[in-house]
């Protein structure tokens, strides 16, 4: 099979299991899979995807394991993986993966195991899997790690996110068994258990990635509002918004205003004093 049509098994709504592998479809229409409200199991390895838009498999809420192993997948948009209240395991080894945003796994409250071995990852953002309450297996293996502070940073907030993944070093699957130094050269082939953090060291002045209303939300009195702030750096740099009222929030703020490790900043509540210009700043011991 080379194309699959949008909606092409939408009367098909009492579908459990659904085997699409070893196929040669690159791109998967958004709309593919509407109308199987009851579909538990969906596979799709072995093929050709390179592309997935986020909110393809959002019309699934029974969906419980995705396959996507050994394909063409070059990154992973926010939102891809949303919205999916059963989904347990997702499965991304053996593809092309470089960049993973933040917000690509969100909305999963299930979520216990993600692969993602056997990609071309070298480094990955700390909050990338924050969202994820239930998380107890991550797939790191086998990709080009570039061994420096950012990956001290990732496997520093993992461990203290998610408790049940493994961490002693006499674990094969603890994070820092899995990921072997691709570079600098003097790591290579360590795997990043074994390294001094003192020669991990690495600065970058803090960049602001992206600004946005993340939800494209109107302001409306009594509302909530969504934005999205999102930095590069090295340490990661931390992210404080000050609202029009010149309010400064951070990760430790509370009440209405609050702002998440992944960047992400809530205003609930709005007033009218929430209308006007937000300023997001990002800062490490670089600058700001």
């Amino acid at each position: 099979i080379s194309i699959v049509n949008e909606q092409t098994f939408s009367n098909l709504t009492e579908l459990e299991k659904l085997d699409l592998s070893a196929n040669k479809f690159t791109y998967i229409q958004p709309s593919t899979f509407s109308g199987l409200s009851q579909l538990k199991e969906l596979k799709l390895f072995i093929g050709e995807v390179s592309k997935i838009d986020p909110g393809t498999f959002s019309n699934l809420p029974k969906l419980r394991m995705l396959d996507l192993h050994t394909n063409l997948i070059a990154d992973i948009k926010a939102g891809t993986f949303s919205d999916l209240p059963e989904l347990t395991i997702l499965l991304l080894s053996a593809n092309k993966i470089r960049d993973i945003q933040l917000g690509a796994f969100s909305n999963l409250p299930r979520l216990d195991q993600i692969n993602l071995n056997q990609n071309l990852l070298t480094t990955i953002h700390p909050g990338t899997f924050s969202d994820l309450p239930k998380l107890t297996s991550l797939g790191l293996d086998k990709n080009p790690w570039h061994c420096d502070c950012r990956i001290a940073n990732f496997t520093k907030t993992i461990t203290a996110q998610h408790p049940n993944i493994p961490t002693s070093t006499f674990e094969k699957q603890a994070i820092k068994n899995q990921i072997i130094c691709e570079t600098p050269s003097d790591h290579h082939g360590k795997p990043f258990g074994n390294i001094n953090p003192v020669d991990l060291i690495c600065k970058k002045t803090p960049k602001i990635v992206i600004f946005e209303n993340s939800k494209g939300d109107r302001l409306v009195q009594g509302g909530t509002l969504h934005l999205v702030c999102e930095a590069s750096g090295t340490p990661v740099p931390d992210i404080t918004v000050t609202l029009p009222s010149g309010l400064n929030a951070t990760v430790e703020s509370g009440g209405r205003v609050t702002v998440g490790v992944n960047g992400t900043i809530t205003i609930r509540d709005v007033t009218a004093a929430d209308a006007g210009q937000y300023i997001c700043t990002a800062t490490n011991p670089v600058g700001s």
